[in-house]
């Protein structure tokens, strides 16, 4: 179970690389996606019991809203009818999404490239939103992990000459990926200085799952 420890091990080289001197929002991401690994590798060597991931999960989403300040506030018309401030219920909420899609992406890594595919997908959206909205230094980071995907997926994939996954995600990279979707889901539809609607996350993030689940 080896993927989710090399994409994580490509976006911290390329965090060092391209952004040496990291703020409070680059050092929390890289904490939360590190201790997440971590509990996933342990979690696939010795089966920890669910409440063990699930305090991981809420902790990262705590540090995100804490140290990161990415917090979902607002809604607007994600159902259909205008939404104010979510104030004080915005905490709940977040740490519901990050878990949330922590969890789904994990129930979809039963199949060989599955999982990987509809991050691909979801991220490769998230990046040309953020080109959209003009926050390049986003869509920068999202195509490390995009170029991360897809050299995992070279070897999760069948092919013709590959009857059969040579690499795995495991918990590890199913928490990682999920976590990095809820974060540029929350981060990039709640940014002041380069907005985009409310209403793109949840549809970004559903079509390819539901279209999967088909």
């Amino acid at each position: 179970m080896t993927g989710g420890l090399a994409i994580l091990l490509s976006v911290i080289t390329c965090f060092v690389v391209f952004e040496p001197h990291l703020g409070y929002p680059g050092l929390t991401f890289l904490a939360c996606a590190i201790a997440l690994v971590v509990v996933g590798q342990l979690d696939d060597l010795w089966d920890l019991h669910w409440s063990w991931r699930i305090a991981a999960q809420s902790g990262a989403a705590i540090a995100m809203m804490v140290f990161a300040g990415v917090m979902a506030t607002r809604l607007q018309d994600v159902f259909g009818f205008m939404g104010s401030n979510m104030g004080l219920f915005a905490v709940p909420f977040t740490i519901f999404i990050v878990v949330g899609v922590i969890n789904a992406l994990n129930m979809c890594d039963g199949v060989d490239g599955l999982a990987g595919t509809l991050s691909l997908v979801s991220l490769s959206l998230f990046t040309g939103f953020a080109l959209y909205a003009g926050d390049t230094m986003l869509a920068e980071r999202l195509l490390t992990v995009v170029g991360a995907l897809l050299g995992f997926l070279f070897w999760n994939l069948r092919f013709p000459w590959q009857s059969h996954a040579r690499v795995f995600l495991g918990n590890g990279g199913s928490m990682l990926l999920g976590f990095i979707i809820a974060w540029v889901a929350v981060r990039g539809t709640h940014d002041p200085l380069h907005p985009v609607s409310p209403v793109l996350g949840p549809w970004t993030i559903a079509l390819p799952w539901s279209t999967a689940s088909c």
